[in-house]
């Protein structure tokens, strides 16, 4: 036994009964290394081949009627094992069989919907000979048409070539190469993908504020196949909603909670994410994505950017900004966000103690971004246990108001000696505390100047009307 491990995703199958899969070497077509059967009608399936030496092997797929009899060849992939990767694959049809995708008789014509997104590279008829690319035969999306008014006939076998550019990697999906294959333009502000629409590079190009799509049925799609969602090329929605269909979820843990299962996704202005079937039950999010760091506090040098939303207190509408929305909404615990419904008027003023923290309508998706124009940033007297400084704080939780203060503090104050007040001051006692009654033995020493401040030993004023550490000036925002 070899030591290398084969994987394929494959589908659609258009298989009806059970599949016998028979892994075979090339150097020795007549042994089987390698039977497993699945079904009944799979849809797709994932496949692993154990113990396999770095040679070229043939991979058959059988259609079963009840998964001990050996069944009908359907497919052969031809595998690398060495260099782990599926070289090509031949497609079996038989004119007139049971086939679901096989020819009826006097048909000059195979439709299969496995044929979208392949490339064709030879077909042979039995009895006949190889045809002609392009003058002998075409492939439109699925349908292989014969040309040139050559038909089939009952009984007839028909081999259809399959070859993969640049060798397809036996883990990655037979549905396309790559991130994508092809595009299409959304323009519409609601829409719903088309299973014929998998793979390809999804354009977000609406003209409105608001715009949603809706994914296929997952059970209408196979293991590896997906949906290249763009929105950065000049559409006007803010954020698009990607709703999944009926009970199907994405499966996304990047957000830091253990509800990990979402039925609504979203694409921000400038995002781009790739979103698959990969375990037949959920979908998965691919490639990189911007809106796990949603909520986050930013600071930034421009007032305007993108995904980024000062907080000014701005009026902010739920379906436009869904995402933040959703975060307001679900992960901000209900002590961290004011509820009020006048939080739409247009004269609204925050509630002060409460100035940093988002405010949202009870029913309506409305919401207003914090106001922290003039603030500073100050760390909680305690960031694993809120309200334990509400005496200095009132709401002990981030985004709550304290208010300034000078810290408690003595003067020392010049007094005659009798300790009474005199408009004019000659002869004066040291500095005493308050508290400190005048004595004779009092230090005395005397300074020149008239009325009631002294014009000599007096400090020059400076300053201004708080008290401020030196800053510099940002603008908070946060990320949408």
């Amino acid at each position: 036994m070899g030591t290398i491990t084969a994987k394929m995703a494959v589908g659609p199958l258009g298989f009806t009964d059970y599949i016998i899969v028979i892994t075979r070497k090339v150097s020795e077509p007549s042994i089987e290394v390698d039977r497993q059967v699945f079904g009944p009608a799979p849809s797709s399936l994932n496949l692993v081949i154990p113990g396999l030496d770095p040679a070229t092997y043939f991979v058959d797929f059988r259609d079963s009627a009840d998964g001990i009899d050996i069944g009908t060849l359907i497919s052969t992939f031809t595998l690398d094992a060495q260099s782990n990767q599926i070289i090509s694959e031949k497609r079996w049809y038989t004119v007139g069989g049971m086939g679901d995708y096989d020819p009826i008789d006097g048909a000059n014509a195979i439709s299969d919907p496995y044929f979208e997104g392949k490339e064709i590279s030879g077909v042979f008829k039995e009895g006949f000979r190889f045809l002609e690319p392009i003058t002998e035969f075409e492939l439109d999306v699925y349908d292989l048409t014969i040309l040139n008014g050559v038909t089939l006939s009952t009984g007839e076998k028909v081999s259809v070539d399959i070859v993969y550019k640049d060798a397809l990697p036996v883990n990655e999906t037979l549905q396309g190469n790559g991130l994508y294959t092809g595009s299409i333009d959304v323009e519409d502000a609601t829409y719903t993908l088309l299973a014929a629409d998998r793979n390809k590079r999804v354009r977000c190009v609406g003209l409105t504020s608001t715009q949603a799509i809706t994914f296929p049925a997952l059970s209408a799609l196979s293991v590896g196949d997906g949906y290249y969602i763009d929105n950065s090329v000049g559409g006007v929605a803010i954020q698009v909603k990607l709703l999944m269909y009926g009970f199907d979820r994405i499966k996304y843990n990047g957000f830091d909670l253990s509800l990990n299962e979402f039925a609504e996704f979203w694409v921000s202005r400038g995002e781009h994410i790739l979103i698959r079937k990969q375990d037949g039950d959920y979908w998965e999010v691919i490639t990189d994505y911007k809106g796990v760091h949603v909520g986050e506090i930013v600071t930034t040098s421009l007032k305007s950017q993108p995904g980024i939303i000062p907080e000014d207190g701005r009026l902010l509408d739920g379906d436009e900004y869904p995402r933040l929305w959703w975060w307001v909404s679900n992960i901000l615990p209900s002590s961290h966000v004011v509820t009020d419904d006048t939080v739409t008027s247009g004269g609204y003023t925050h509630v002060a103690s409460k100035v940093g923290m988002f405010v949202k309508h009870s029913t309506l998706k409305k919401f207003r971004m914090p106001k922290t124009v003039g603030m500073m940033h100050k760390g909680l007297a305690d960031f694993n246990t809120y309200g334990t400084d509400t005496a200095n704080r009132p709401i002990d939780y981030p985004g709550g108001y304290q208010a300034e203060m000078l810290k408690a503090h003595r003067h020392f104050t010049f007094t005659n000696e009798s300790g009474t007040s005199t408009t004019s001051i000659n002869n004066v006692t040291a500095p005493k505390y308050q508290n400190e009654t005048s004595g004779s033995g009092d230090f005395k020493y005397t300074i020149v100047g008239s009325g009631t401040e002294p014009t000599i030993g007096r400090t020059s004023e400076s300053g201004g009307v708080q008290n401020r550490v030196d800053n510099i000036g940002v603008i908070f925002g946060r990320r949408i």
